[in-house]
């Protein structure tokens, strides 16, 4: 028969568990919201709209511009016939005549219609429609005549879904006379036009609309006409000035406009002869304006030649306030004959350039500036006077700027911290200071540089002067000027030599800035031959230095298209005394540099930490192994591994490496190597690595006292510190009571200066392994006298059906009865009486003499066996009774074997 037996003594079992595998679904929440309509958007940003003050606010126009702003404009040339407005369609006309409409409710729960159109007439009908404010285009439409809008409507916005191109015939345009600040949008389509009115004309003198133009491509002799309102420019634009055939009035302004503002791209290209980019008026006590909105982008180009200016400001009440947003762009390159403004009574109010913006203007003349000219911290500035096209006298009878302030106020310029301000006249008899008033100019920066002639960039030379301040503020001036043109009074600097040495009188170009540009010399080693580092492209590099015998160095050359840089020196005469001066120079921004002479040392570099799986190669690349490597000298340095250590045991190591310079000079870097494998958690940061095993025990073995000892012990713990190798394990903390006996899988958390390593533990009952078959019952005996008392027995088999080995042990033996039979410990157990010497056998050989009591808390008296899975062992009685024979007398003892069973599990080492 099979019994399972309880084993009386543990095993240790090595058993893999898998943690259950869990999904998690996720589900995006989505916020619907509405967002603003481009109209609510230009209108936010739209200044609001004063009463129209007395004055000349109402003047007329020039002279090619003189209808009267109550009649219908004339439109193109003289010659050219104009045709009639088209008539309002009948109420009762059919269907086909009539634009589809779809009627959403808006905020105010009034129902507003929308309307698809492709005609003209449908066109006009739906502009007319009181309850229609979007207008979509399916088709290209071409205006045939005016198309007035309501007074009431206060909205209208119409798409050309970025297909379909609005074109004007002649002088037609959208009408509109309204005094309640609509907002008229026009979006995602091209504009063919060909009057001087503008796409939408407008004749409000206040409360007049702001115009929205967003995704809008026009082609035109003009784009604007609202004198009193506004524009906003949304999305990316382009506007192309010009005349467009022979029905077209001439190319004049983008816009007759109070105020402007950009908000995405606008690209304007202008052919126009003879007018300003913006004829401004002001509205109400409010100036115009030009606005760049933060991060939007301008351009305003023209090769055209033109008294007028970029802004010609209707009147003298208003002036014009220009305004570049945090990190917002604009260009105004004019090569033609245009200045930024053309006299006092057309100035600009105040030029303010936001932080990280850039503002280029290129200009042949000056501009007339009402108040200051503000550059904030990390912006860019180019204001260049050009000469008129095709002299090289005067484009103008100012200087760069006329300042127009009154005395005794602020600052007519403010730099603080600009990246770069460059001043540059080109006419050789122009200044670039002239002031009504005496009045300062301040300036916050490191750089101060000026020339005192201008050169095309290829032929810039250093500049005369260059100053600069250690100072944790920077350089600090304050330029007091009298009035007139470059009269200095006075200067007040934190650089002594600036405030004796600079005088504007002198000055072409004056650049300021806060590291205007890239200069990064390299190391200068003593036995150099050259000097080295990167600028800009195509920049002039200049080193200059005192040679040790008193000789005054000047070297120069040119950075290449990447803006690498390397000027032959004279390096007999240096040594680790003397410092170089690289000053770069590109398009007027200069920047220098000073460079000490080294000599030259040892190698050095940082160790890399290595991490490294046991059994996988060491890395071979030497420069994986170090970091921050140090020369000594200008190179090159060559590295390589000395000793690598080998990666077949867990736990530190070290690795070395040589470095060699070109003078010959080496150093040693060792660099400290950590093996690891899936039982340790290494943490870098921490400089720790943790090292623990999953491991099993018996369930008879469940440790009743010090169980945060039993689990080190058994998991193997150990932890080191990754850099120096030290033994960390002292430093392992285990839970305060880490095992539960119920549970069969646990974790258990080990930490070691914040480092945590996870073990699995799995207690195992034996009983549940055991699976042998053995005898319930031996028997053993003698025949008679004649047999000389020898003890005879049946072979009994023992086998084991358990997966696992088995170890079988004899745990106790007892006496149950000795029927008179004396049981011998040994030869000296004799008593001369009924003595028995009982042995046990194994396999037919004695396994155990002597067979007498003891108990299972003393097994080593026992008889110990492995048996391997599906194994058998036999088992029998052997011995000699030296006690006597009587006829009819038997003796019947009676003993009783305790078996213990232990299964054997793989890679079990500990003693039970």
């Amino acid at each position: 028969m099979r019994h399972g037996l309880l084993a009386l003594l543990a095993a240790v079992l090595l058993a893999g568990t898998s943690a259950p595998s869990f999904e998690r679904a996720f589900a995006d929440a989505q916020i619907a919201s509405e967002s603003a309509t481009s109209q609510d958007e230009a209108r936010d940003n739209v200044p609001e709209q004063d009463e129209l003050g007395d004055g000349e606010a109402n003047g007329a126009s020039d002279g090619s511009e003189a209808e009267s702003e109550t009649g219908a404009p004339a439109g193109g040339d003289a010659n050219v016939e104009t045709e009639d407005e088209p008539p309002f369609p009948s109420v009762s006309s059919d269907a086909e005549g009539e634009a589809s409409t779809a009627s959403p409710i808006d905020e105010s729960g009034e129902a507003r219609a929308s309307s698809l159109v492709t005609t003209f007439q449908e066109l006009y009908s739906a502009v007319a429609a009181q309850d229609i404010d979007t207008i979509v285009l399916g088709g290209d439409i071409v205006m045939t005549g005016h198309i007035p809008i309501p007074a009431a409507k206060t909205e209208l916005t119409i798409d050309g879904q970025g297909l379909y191109t609005l074109e004007q015939q002649g002088a037609t345009t959208f009408t509109s006379s309204s005094t309640a600040s609509p907002v008229y949008t026009l979006r995602n389509m091209a504009i063919v036009g060909r009057t001087y009115y503008g796409v939408v004309w407008c004749t409000a003198a206040s409360g007049a609309p702001t115009i929205v133009l967003e995704n809008v491509s026009y082609t035109g002799p003009q784009l604007i006409y609202n004198r009193y309102g506004n524009v906003s420019f949304v999305g990316e634009n382009n506007v192309l000035v010009k005349s467009n055939g022979s029905n077209s009035n001439t190319a004049e302004e983008i816009g007759e406009v109070h105020g402007v503002s950009v908000h995405g791209e606008l690209a304007v290209e202008s052919t126009s002869v003879g007018s300003a980019f913006f004829w401004m008026f002001g509205a109400g006590a409010e100036k115009p304006f030009l606005t760049i909105a933060s991060g939007a982008q301008a351009s305003f180009k023209t090769s055209a030649n033109t008294g007028r200016g970029f802004f010609w400001v209707e009147g003298t009440t208003y002036n014009v306030v220009l305004d570049v947003g945090d990190g917002a762009s604009l260009l105004v390159d004019i090569t033609g004959y245009n200045p930024l403004s053309t006299a006092e009574d057309h100035r600009v109010d105040s030029i303010r350039i936001g932080k990280n913006a850039t503002a280029v203007f290129n200009f042949a003349g000056g501009i007339a500036l009402s108040n200051a000219l503000v550059v904030e911290e990390g912006a860019v500035l180019r204001m260049n006077y050009l000469n008129k096209p095709g002299t090289s006298g005067s484009a103008y009878a100012y200087p760069l700027f006329r300042f127009l302030s009154p005395a005794g106020g602020a600052p007519v310029v403010q730099v603080d911290k600009a990246k770069a301000v460059v001043f540059a006249v080109q006419p050789s008899n122009r200044p670039i200071f002239g002031l009504a008033q005496a009045n300062s100019l301040q300036f916050a920066t490191t750089d101060f540089n000026y020339w005192p002639t201008y050169a095309a960039a290829a032929a810039q030379e250093k500049p005369a002067r260059m100053w600069s301040s250690d100072s944790a503020n920077g350089l600090l001036a304050t330029l007091d000027l009298a009035a007139g043109q470059d009269v200095l009074k006075s200067i007040v600097s934190n650089n002594g030599d600036l405030a004796a040495g600079f005088d504007p009188k002198n000055a072409r170009v004056i650049q300021v800035g806060t590291e205007p540009m890239l200069l990064a010399p390299e190391r200068q080693w003593i036995h150099s031959t050259a000097a080295a580092g990167s600028t800009e492209p195509a920049a002039q590099v200049y080193v200059d230095y005192a040679g040790n015998d008193g000789s005054a160095q000047s070297f120069s050359g040119a950075s290449d298209g990447a803006g690498r840089y390397s000027i032959a020196i004279d390096n007999t005469v240096v040594d680790s005394r003397t410092k170089l001066e690289v000053t770069a120079v590109h398009d007027f921004l200069a920047l220098k540099k000073r460079s000490a002479i080294l000599e030259a040392g040892d190698p050095s570099a940082d160790p890399v930490l290595q991490i490294v799986r046991r059994g996988d190669p060491f890395p071979t690349d030497a420069w994986a192994l170090v970091a921050n490597a140090e020369a000594g000298d200008e190179g090159p340095l060559q590295a390589a591994i000395a000793e690598a250590p080998g990666t077949d045991v867990v736990g530190p190591a070290v690795a070395k490496v040589v470095l060699t310079n070109a003078t010959g000079k080496s150093a040693v870097v060792t660099v400290p190597v950590f093996v690891t494998d899936e039982s340790t958690v290494v943490d870098a940061d921490r400089r720790v690595a943790l090292r623990a095993e999953d491991f099993s025990f018996r369930k008879s073995e469940f440790p009743r006292d010090d169980a945060g000892k039993f689990v080190l012990d058994r998991s193997r713990a150990q932890a080191w510190d990754l850099m120096t190798g030290d033994d960390l394990s002292s430093e392992i903390v285990p839970p305060h009571d880490p095992l539960t006996e119920a549970l069969e899988v646990q974790t258990v958390a080990l930490t070691a200066k914040g480092v945590e390593r996870v073990v699995t533990v799995t207690i195992v009952d034996e009983a549940q392994w055991v699976d042998v078959r053995i005898p319930t019952k031996m028997l053993f005996g003698t025949i008679d006298v004649y047999g000389d008392g020898r003890i005879v027995s049946p072979v009994y088999e023992m086998e084991n059906g358990s997966d696992l080995p088995v170890d079988v042990s004899l745990a106790g033996f007892e006496v149950l009865e000795s029927d008179g039979i004396n049981l011998m410990s040994g030869p000296e157990g004799a008593t001369s009486g009924n003595d028995l010497k009982l042995d046990l056998d194994l396999d037919g050989t004695t396994a155990l003499e002597y067979l007498h009591p003891f108990a299972p808390e003393n097994p080593s008296d026992g008889l110990r066996v492995t048996l391997a899975p599906s194994a058998r062992r036999h088992l029998a009685f052997s011995g000699t009774y030296l006690g006597a024979f009587s006829p009819g007398v038997v003796h019947r003892p009676s003993y009783s074997l305790v078996w213990s069973f232990a299964p054997v599990f793989e890679g079990e080492t500990y003693a039970r």
